[in-house]
């Protein structure tokens, strides 16, 4: 209940020039280059540095938790041979607890993000909330967080790139992206169910 209840539309909007200031910073890297690949220059680590952003969390752990987040997905689909399995387990235990570091390092003066307001619930309703269920939607937000935007990124420019009239409709009139990205969300999505 209180993990929702902290996902507001305040909290989200305070992240928009964080965010603004990473895509720029993105876009000024590739910009002038001619080519660029997009997914290694721009989607890999933009999307897990946004949700740092709504975190708290700090920015240098960006290559820890994507090879963390690689354990997941090689222990979920891999085709792994013992030894394997178990060293991709190893990994998701170092990330857990990384994670139960980290929020436990924030208990005692919970920040004023999305990890603050889902301490402070636990304070005031510690029957409701506890601190090893906010360590578990961190967990689970810093592994499926980013993975999936990552991917569908990709997906809507590979979309988009053989679509090229859908492209230059959107270069042409901005105001279309929003529309744009819902369809491409429902078009190719990241995940499939």
């Amino acid at each position: 209940k209180f993990t929702w209840q902290a996902f507001t539309p305040k909290r989200i909007a305070q992240l928009e020039p964080e965010v603004r200031r990473l895509v720029t910073r993105f876009l000024d890297q590739i910009e002038g280059a001619g080519r660029a690949d997009l997914v290694r220059q721009m989607f890999y680590e933009l999307p897990v540095l946004v949700l740092f952003i709504f975190l708290g969390m700090p920015e240098e752990d960006v290559a820890r938790v994507k090879t963390w987040s690689r354990n997941r997905l090689m222990l979920t689909w891999g085709r792994l041979s013992d030894e394997q399995q178990r060293a991709e387990a190893a990994g998701l235990l170092e990330y857990w607890k990384y994670t139960e570091a980290y929020i436990q390092g924030l208990v005692a003066n919970p920040p004023d993000n999305y990890v603050g307001d889902l301490l402070r619930a636990s304070q005031e309703n510690p029957d409701q909330l506890s601190v090893h269920e906010i360590v578990n939607v961190v967990y689970g937000l810093l592994i499926a967080g980013h993975e999936t935007t990552t991917s569908m990124s990709s997906n809507a420019i590979v979309t988009l790139m053989r679509h090229r009239e859908a492209w230059e409709r959107l270069c042409a009139a901005p105001a279309l992206i929003p529309n744009a990205v819902e369809e491409l969300l429902r078009f190719d999505s990241s995940v499939i169910i």
